[in-house]
C-alpha cells in the first residue's frame, strides 16, 4: 500500500516503487514496468487533484473537461478530440462512441442512473455496505469480455462507504498505467465523482483508495520522468499557498449545472448567471474559454482567461501548461 497526501505526492512514490521492484514485461501498448503484486494507493486529500509537475506536463484542461463529460453520462468521442488530437480514432468505435465510457455506464447503460440510486440508498441507510457502482459489463449489451472493442473499461467497480460523516471511495482497476491513468486523469475523474456524491449526500470528503491489480508504467514515459527526478515531485498544496476550492455549494442543482455546462461548452458561451453552483462559472467555464482561445491560436487571450480562474490550483496549472505550450513543449495528457 502507498499512502500519499495527494496526487502530486503519489506519482513519485509510485515511480519509486516500480524502480525498486518493477518487472519488465511486454504489453499491447509496448514494454512496461509492472509491480509484482496489486497496489493500493490511499490518498488522504483527494480534492488536491491537480498535477503541477512540468516534467509530467499533465493537460489540466483535458482532465477537467473529461471528468464533467463523464458526469454528464456521455460517450461521444468528438468533444474529447478538441483536447487530444485523434482521441476518437485511437479509442473510439466506428459510430464515434467510446465503448468503455465510464459516465455512460454510471448514468444510462444499465437501464437506470447508478449515481442517483447510490445517493438515495446512502441517504436512507448511511451505514450500508451495498453501494457498488459498476463499470465492467459482461452482459449482451457491452460484452466486455468477448467483444472486439477499441476500448474497454480499465477501472471496473467503485465501492462507497460513509465513514465518520465523510464519504470514502474505493475504485478497483484491472490495469493501471500510473503516469497517464492512476495518478493522472483517474485521480481527477474519481475524486470529482467523490466530491459530487459527497455534496449530494451532505457529507464531507473522506479518503480515496485506488486498487490497481496491474500497476505499471510504460518504459518510455517512465524513463522520461525519471531522467529529471527533482522535477517530478511538485507538491504546491503542501506549501500552503495553493488550496482546492469547493465545487458544489448548491447540491440540489449540480446535475442541472452539468447539463447547462455541456450546452454552454458546445455553444462556446458561458453567460453570467447560467449556473447555480458558482464554481461552474468561475472555474470550469473560464478554463474552457481559455482552452478554446488557445485552440484558436490566441495565446494572449487564453492566458488572460486562465488568469481569471478562481481556484488557485486550476489557475496555476492551466497558466503554466499554456506557457509551456507557448514555449514549444509537448501537449501532455
Amino acid at each position: 500500500m502507498l499512502e500519499a497526501r495527494n496526487v502530486c505526492a503519489a506519482l513519485p512514490a509510485g515511480l519509486d516503487l516500480l524502480m525498486s521492484m518493477g518487472r519488465l514485461e511486454e504489453s499491447r501498448g509496448g514494454p512496461v514496468l509492472v509491480a509484482p503484486f496489486p497496489v493500493l494507493t490511499l490518498t488522504l486529500h483527494p480534492q488536491e487533484r491537480v498535477l503541477f509537475s512540468p516534467v509530467r506536463n499533465a493537460n489540466p484542461f483535458f482532465h477537467l473537461f473529461e471528468a464533467f463529460w463523464m458526469l454528464a453520462g456521455r460517450d461521444d468521442a468528438a468533444p474529447l478530440n478538441a483536447f487530444i488530437k485523434g482521441f476518437g480514432s485511437m479509442f473510439g468505435e466506428e459510430d464515434g462512441t467510446i465503448h468503455g465510457a465510464y459516465g455512460m455506464r454510471w448514468r444510462q447503460s444499465f437501464g437506470f442512473d447508478q449515481l442517483n440510486f447510490v445517493v438515495e440508498k446512502l441517504k436512507a441507510q448511511p451505514a450500508t455496505r451495498q453501494c457498488v457502482i459498476q463499470m465492467w459489463d459482461c452482459g449482451e449489451r457491452h460484452a466486455d469480455l468477448t467483444g472486439n472493442w477499441q476500448d474497454r473499461p480499465c477501472n471496473d467497480v467503485i465501492f462507497l462507504r460513509i465513514n465518520d460523516k465523510r464519504l470514502d471511495l474505493t475504485v478497483c482497476c484491472r490495469s493501471n498505467d500510473i503516469i497517464w491513468g492512476a495518478y493522472g486523469a483517474n485521480a481527477v475523474h474519481f475524486s470529482i465523482l467523490q466530491e459530487y456524491l459527497a455534496a449530494r449526500l451532505g457529507v464531507g470528503i473522506g479518503f480515496m483508495y485506488q486498487l490497481s491489480n496491474n500497476f505499471h508504467a510504460y518504459t518510455k514515459e517512465f524513463e522520461r520522468l525519471r531522467a529529471d527526478p527533482k522535477k517530478i515531485l511538485d507538491d504546491r498544496y503542501s506549501e500552503g499557498h495553493i488550496k482546492p476550492m469547493g465545487m458544489f455549494d448548491k447540491p440540489g442543482r449540480i446535475d442541472d449545472d452539468i447539463a447547462t455546462f455541456m450546452e454552454c461548452y458546445e455553444a462556446r458561451e458561458f453567460p453570467p448567471g447560467a449556473f447555480a453552483n458558482h464554481w461552474f462559472e468561475s472555474v470550469l467555464g473560464r478554463a474552457m474559454i481559455a482552452h478554446h482561445r488557445f485552440k484558436n491560436k490566441n495565446m494572449q487571450q487564453a492566458l488572460w482567461y486562465a488568469d481569471q480562474i478562481a481556484a488557485s490550483d486550476w489557475r496555476v496549472a492551466c497558466k503554466e501548461w499554456l506557457e509551456r505550450r507557448a514555449n514549444g513543449q509537448g501537449a501532455g495528457l
